[in-house]
């Protein structure tokens, strides 16, 4: 039963036996019951101190059936009393030798008498093997708009944001398992396990895929392994990992959604579900990936891939560089503007509308390969940013800009908020070279990117750990 991560064999292995093991005392109908949600269709028979008495398949179900039997009858009445037994210690050679030819599973027990383990025909560890999925879904980096994407602005008055995904990840696993236990790891909030989902609770850890589990509703137990390139806020980490789940219970679950449904879900689990604040971007973005327009309004927003020729993505990112400047806390950088009473606020609505014009600038600047341009307009998203939101800088941030700025920046923005995230320069690339060591001087990592242009991917895994 080589069907699971090595890490996690021996609790994978204990749920797919105790998804198996029956009471004598149990009816057919039940049998039939634990088969359907174990996917299993065999099941162990034994007695309170868990020895054997016996085994029942699908099979021998179908021809009780047949021949007159019913569904309230006891497995005792019908189980085969007699499986095949081979021991701990055994070669595997030995095992497989043991194979009748109903190919009925091999019971493994130890020397007193307790099962350790079953060993399937071949063919049939195919078809019971636990699926596994892999995928990842692309960060993002904002050039303008944000804000402007909160249903409180663009309900009344429009928005527009401009992004693009980056090829940096968040990575997940996902296994399916033989009961209703869920397991999430996290390289970034540690692991939970719990019993079912009725057990998942909102307590600051591993929220957002409870809240993504609980939402979609999966009738089986599973494993979630995740991890990512980058760490910190400002990159639309927590909308990626959102989508990656989504994405991987979608395959798995069959209910084959669509980008628009992936969306949906991922903002209902963070936004109604979680109750955090945020925007629409950057669900969309992750899910779509590359450079895109977006318009926000009463109708469904609109999303526009920006075509740019291979010359011009390139020469942009040698143009850009990319600063960790710290670990952001649980700020929200939308807190402040979805308490606004816009009416009373009348020139932070009217820099909100200007940086909804900026994300059309700015659009137009790659269309047209204009960088110079493209540059001061990123430059001036920043310095709108600073006027809406006093608490979005500080004076170590300022200092990091400017230090920018003199050694060879046309201009910068942050993505994230004061109490960290990540710096995005605009420079000349002749002066990369000193950008860079100026700001490593003052404490700032930096983190190396190109565009990325596909959005979320998922894949069978043929390597089953």
């Amino acid at each position: 039963m080589n069907i699971c991560f090595p890490e996690t064999y021996g609790k994978f292995k204990e749920s797919v036996l105790n998804s198996i093991f029956l009471d004598k005392r149990k009816t057919l109908r039940e049998v039939i019951e634990k088969m359907n949600l174990s996917g299993i269709k065999f099941s162990l028979i034994i007695d309170e101190n868990k020895k054997i008495l016996g085994t029942i398949t699908e099979r021998e179900i179908i021809k009780f059936m047949i021949n007159g039997g019913n569904l309230i009858e006891s497995v005792e009445k019908i189980m085969n009393k007699n499986p095949i037994i081979a021991s701990v210690g055994m070669k595997k050679e030995e095992i497989l030798n043991l194979f009748g030819p109903d190919k009925d599973p091999i019971i493994i027990l130890n020397e007193l008498g307790a099962i350790k383990d079953i060993e399937f025909y071949e063919p049939e560890i195919e078809m019971m093997s636990f699926p596994l999925v892999r995928g990842k879904a692309p960060l993002k980096i904002s050039f303008a708009g944000g804000g402007t994407d909160l249903p409180e602005f663009f309900e009344e008055h429009g928005g527009s944001v401009i992004n693009a995904t980056i090829d940096k990840y968040c990575h997940a696993t996902l296994v399916k398992r033989a009961d209703n236990k869920i397991i999430i790891n996290s390289d970034n909030e540690g692991e939970i396990l719990v019993n079912s989902i009725d057990d998942l609770k909102y307590d600051g850890k591993l929220d957002l895929i409870k809240a993504v589990i609980k939402l979609m509703k999966p009738d089986f137990g599973l494993e979630f392994y995740i991890y990512n390139d980058f760490q910190g806020k400002g990159l639309g980490s927590s909308a990626s990992t959102a989508v990656l789940v989504i994405k991987l219970l979608d395959c798995i679950m069959n209910t084959k959604y669509n980008d628009s449904k992936i969306v949906e879900i991922a903002y209902k689990s963070e936004r109604e579900g979680l109750k955090r604040k945020g925007g629409w971007q950057d669900q969309y973005a992750s899910v779509i990936g590359g450079i895109n327009f977006m318009e926000f309004g009463e109708e469904k927003p609109l999303v526009y891939p920006l075509k740019l020729k291979e010359e011009v993505i390139n020469e942009l990112e040698s143009h850009l560089l990319l600063c960790y400047i710290g670990n952001l806390k649980n700020s929200d950088i939308y807190k402040d503007l979805k308490q606004l009473d816009y009416s009373n606020e009348p020139e932070k609505i009217n820099k909100l509308t200007r940086l909804k014009k900026l994300a059309y600038e700015i659009r137009d600047a790659l269309l047209t390969n204009n960088l110079s341009t493209f540059g001061r307009l990123l430059n001036e998203t920043w310095l709108i940013k600073r006027v809406i939101d006093e608490k979005a800088s500080n004076n170590s941030i300022d200092n990091l800009y400017e230090i920018g700025i003199k050694n060879g920046a046309y201009g910068g923005r942050l993505l994230g908020t004061k109490e960290g995230g990540y710096m995005l320069f605009f420079h000349s690339p002749k002066a990369r070279n000193r950008l860079t060591k100026a700001l490593k001087e003052i404490g700032g990592e930096i983190m190396s990117f190109s565009f990325e242009s596909e959005g979320v991917s998922v894949w069978d895994s043929k390597f089953k750990f």
